[in-house]
């Protein structure tokens, strides 16, 4: 069976060293797959000159001109050892065009940080279309594919090059050769910064984009692609020009109306994706956001993305400040009301005439009657994690 399709193969394409040998992958281990070519090759060549065949094909002749033979007298095998493309992978496996790839990527990832990284293919249709062909002819039996042999190769070699480790399960930097576009793409593990801001104007916390453009830019935002600015956007302003990265998502406990304000420390994780720069100093990034007067953050430091899950699954209680300007005296037993029927508890509570304050644990959509009230303001003054 071996013989067979071995035979198949060399009779197939030209083909190198590692595709040959990548078709009996799976026979002996600590071996290349270069090794299994080369030596499948000349166990073949041997074969060959022992039956001295009076004709042999054109595929087989080149596959096999590498080595002078003795008994064999046809003319094309007995050429000197000359260089040929390999159908099957266009020479990628060549040592000096994996060199050349690895030059590539290595000035692609040029100023970005990291510690571990993944080495990942996206074939071209052509040469799938080859591999599968010649799959076809010859069978599976043994076979590791292209893809698997070249993340290898390039991977061992990038390694060795960067001196830096390998990850395949949660690297820091995944590497992607796309030999579709010729392009290298490389994507970066999100940075996690945990923190608390306390908001003193009023802003929606996550970024709101137009309504008409989507973010493009259009005359009713002035082409700024947005309509208004949030607590998000103050805080990644500083970290992405840090990281270099290129958006951010913002992960905090429940929101409320833009109009909202909270004086109390709201927790919040901000994720930059994509980011070259990993290291940078905290307290820098506090001052500069401290800077404006609409919001201040304190307490930021780096965690993983299980703080970021485990902040979201929380629950938290909130202590609400309520100011209200009551349509008449009367209405602020209406009010009350309200708050007993939703079961909000009440910490403290002051009337008069018209004004009306509380601090309650809790709010109701309700308060906002513009039956009752004239107007209101609403300030979130403590954020406080529930038990589990």
């Amino acid at each position: 069976m071996l013989k067979e399709k071995l035979e198949l193969v060399l009779n197939y394409a030209p083909i190198c060293d590692a595709c040959l040998g990548r078709q009996f992958a799976k026979l002996l281990t600590k071996t290349t797959n270069e090794q299994r070519g080369s030596a499948l090759r000349m166990n073949y060549a041997m074969y060959i000159d022992s039956i001295a065949p009076k004709s042999i094909s054109d595929n087989l002749s080149i596959n096999i001109s590498g080595f002078s033979l003795k008994n064999a007298t046809f003319s094309k095998a007995d050429k000197p050892k000359k260089v040929f493309k390999c159908r099957i992978c266009s020479n990628l496996f060549d040592k000096k065009n994996q060199e050349k790839l690895v030059e590539r990527i290595k000035y692609s990832i040029h100023g970005i940080d990291f510690d571990t990284f993944s080495m990942g293919m996206r074939l071209s249709d052509e040469l799938l279309r080859e591999e599968e062909s010649l799959w076809e002819e010859a069978g599976i039996d043994f076979c590791e594919g292209i893809k698997t042999h070249l993340n290898r190769n390039i991977g061992s070699m990038l390694r060795h090059s960067l001196k830096k480790k390998v990850d395949l399960g949660d690297p820091t930097l995944a590497i992607l050769m796309d030999f579709s576009t010729g392009q290298i793409i490389t994507k970066t593990k999100p940075i996690y910064i945990k923190g608390y801001c306390s908001k003193y104007e009023k802003m929606p916390v996550l970024k709101q984009f137009c309504h008409n453009c989507y973010g493009l830019g259009c005359k009713s935002c002035k082409y700024m692609g947005k309509s208004q600015k949030s607590v998000q956007e103050i805080i990644e302003r500083h970290i992405l020009v840090k990281t270099l990265g290129i958006e951010s998502r913002f992960h905090t406990t429940g929101f409320e109306p833009a109009d909202f304000l909270f004086s109390g420390k709201r927790p919040f994780v901000i994720e930059i994706k994509n980011p070259k720069k990993r290291a940078f100093d905290l307290k820098k990034i506090e001052a500069l956001t401290n800077k404006n007067s609409e919001i201040k953050i304190a307490g930021l430091k780096f965690v993983e993305k299980e703080d970021m899950i485990k902040l979201k699954s929380s629950k938290f209680s909130r202590t609400y400040k309520i100011k209200i300007t009551l349509k008449a005296p009367q209405m602020s037993s209406k009010i009350k009301q309200i708050l007993k029927g939703k079961k909000i508890k009440v910490l403290k509570e002051k009337t008069a005439g018209r004004k009306m304050e509380l601090k309650t644990q809790g709010y109701a959509r309700e308060l906002n009657d513009e039956e009752l009230i004239e107007n209101m303001s609403v300030d979130i003054v403590e954020f406080k994690l529930k038990k589990a």
